[in-house]
């Protein structure tokens, strides 16, 4: 009798756990997490490519904790993999940054020139980036160059990326800017078709390509249903 009555209290608590998170309307990835020795924030995972990034949970205005990214001559990114989402019914996607360096003379739209060649500079000091589980991703990036609004297919082996230019330039530099981007929309307009499930938001740094330095910050990100 008393296992019986267990059982059925589990039920009721998964029950509640389901009904809560049918109920919700926002899924967060934030930095709130307790950060390793490299300053990474649980359960954020660190790849670095090149170079030696300086990565540190800090604190916005607001007194909100906010990741700092910092780095020269590096490309790196951080992946949260922790859950999966529904892009059908979590489709807007929301996020903050604040840009201080940019790359120098970096550019998106030279993706196709060789990896080591010096004419390839596609370099951005903040992007985020929704992966699907096809591997197609959607890049939403600030370039240094390529003007707002870019749209393209960058030159990827592994993955097939289509990244847009949502800032461009110095000009806003040292401000706090907010962004909300349809998903879906993009996804059928650069990809084709519905989205499958996100299975990792990335934020990602490089200024390899360009020998310069890049530093930004960035807020917590959600996805939302619209």
């Amino acid at each position: 009798m008393r296992f019986t009555r267990y059982l059925l209290a589990l039920i009721f608590v998964a029950a509640l756990i389901v009904v809560d998170y049918t109920a919700a309307e926002e899924v967060v990835f934030d930095f709130v997490g307790e950060a390793d020795k490299s300053g990474v924030p649980a359960p954020w995972a660190l790849t670095t490519s090149s170079g030696k990034p300086v990565i540190e949970v800090a604190k916005d205005d607001a007194g909100g904790k906010v990741l700092h990214v910092e780095s020269s001559k590096a490309s790196f990114f951080l992946a949260n993999s922790s859950r999966e989402v529904d892009p059908l019914r979590f489709q807007t996607l929301c996020w903050r940054w604040k840009g201080v360096t940019l790359p120098t003379g970096g550019d998106v739209r030279t993706s196709g020139e060789l990896f080591f060649s010096s004419k390839n500079k596609n370099d951005q000091a903040l992007q985020v980036i929704v992966t699907f589980k096809n591997k197609r991703m959607l890049s939403y990036v600030w370039d240094t160059t390529a003007p707002e609004g870019t749209e393209l297919k960058e030159s990827n082996f592994r993955f097939n990326i289509q990244t847009i230019v949502v800032q461009s330039g110095e000009k806003d530099l040292g401000k706090w800017l907010s962004y909300k981007r349809d998903i879906v929309d993009d996804y059928r307009r650069r990809h084709g078709g519905n989205p499958p499930a996100i299975v990792a938001i990335t934020v990602q740094s490089n200024c390899n390509h360009t020998s310069s330095k890049a530093e930004g910050f960035v807020g917590p990100i959600s996805l939302t249903s619209k």
